[in-house]
């Protein structure tokens, strides 16, 4: 569904499903409860901008031991193995693609910046101006998962 504020929450989570379901072989699922992000662990937060006939920003934001594992199914390797830059590639990778299915949604032509991954225990991010019109809350191995979208000023 496309609109000039965002996409819809159903089409948010079946991107999220598509992505993770053809990305890693890993199910997702929504949950409708609120989710505590302050866990006191790690953290790790991927986003992707969009700019052009819609601009914002996309989050994809989970504990860092679940951004661990999905590098793990990415990278077809175990906990010993994996690497940092792995665990920071893989949430690259799947912000990426959920953020390039978020702008094929949304009024165009735009386009999707390079991905940034932040990892660390306490930080704070902001989309100055911006607002959110999508938060989707879902559970992937039993941990908590948020993917975001937020409009920014330029409407």
């Amino acid at each position: 569904m496309q609109n000039t504020t965002g996409i819809s929450r159903e089409a948010l989570v079946s991107i999220m499903t598509g992505v993770f379901d053809s990305m890693l072989e890993i199910g997702i699922q929504e949950s409708n409860g609120s989710v505590n992000m302050d866990t006191g662990g790690r953290t790790s937060l991927a986003s992707v901008s969009i700019t052009g006939g819609w601009s914002g920003v996309v989050f994809l934001q989970c504990p860092y031991e679940l951004a661990s594992e999905l590098g793990q199914a990415m990278f077809k390797c175990d906990a010993s193995t994996i690497t940092a830059a792995d665990i920071q590639d893989a949430m690259g990778e799947l912000i990426n693609m959920v953020g390039g299915n978020v702008k094929a949604q949304l009024p165009g032509p735009s386009s999707l910046s390079l991905p940034n991954v932040i990892q660390g225990n306490d930080f704070c991010w902001k989309v100055p101006g911006g607002r959110e019109v999508q938060r989707v809350h879902s559970k992937c191995k039993d941990k908590d998962l948020v993917v975001s979208v937020i409009q920014g000023t330029k409407q």
